[in-house]
């Protein structure tokens, strides 16, 4: 099925989830809202919100880990003040580690997504196809 700019569904759907690894959330908003709006197909609307709803969860996973360092380092610097040394270095480095690995995790996501989408397929993302199975209706 094409879409009313003469591109496939799949690969507009693909091109929504690159725009999420980019990271763009103004670019994203502006094709989500262009799919819902002007385009027909439930397939190619699932799929967009499901490329802005993984992008918000990653952000947000991302956000909540990004809290730990920031405490340590806070931990850190008062005690810093008492002239105490710590060791929150070590557990930053390795807090920077885990965020790193999962910033890689959903660029795979992403473009694994992207892929599945030139052929109209998809692949499960676990607690984003849950909401948007609960919430989201075809």
């Amino acid at each position: 099925m094409k879409t009313k700019l003469g591109v496939s569904v799949g690969l507009a759907a693909a091109g929504v989830y690159v725009l999420a690894v980019l990271g763009n959330y103004t670019a994203i908003l502006l094709a989500v809202g262009y799919i819902f709006l002007m385009e027909e197909d439930a397939w190619l609307k699932k799929s967009a919100l499901k490329a802005l709803a993984t992008m918000l969860f990653f952000s947000f996973l991302l956000s909540l880990l990004g809290l730990v360092p920031d405490a340590f380092k806070w931990i850190g610097t008062a005690l810093s003040v008492v002239n105490v040394n710590d060791g929150t270095r070590a557990i930053t480095a390795f807090w920077s580690l885990i965020t790193q690995a999962i910033d890689i995790f959903k660029t795979c996501i992403f473009l694994a997504l992207a892929f599945k989408a030139l052929n109209q397929s998809t692949i499960t993302v676990p607690v984003v196809d849950e909401l948007l199975n609960k919430h989201f209706d075809e």
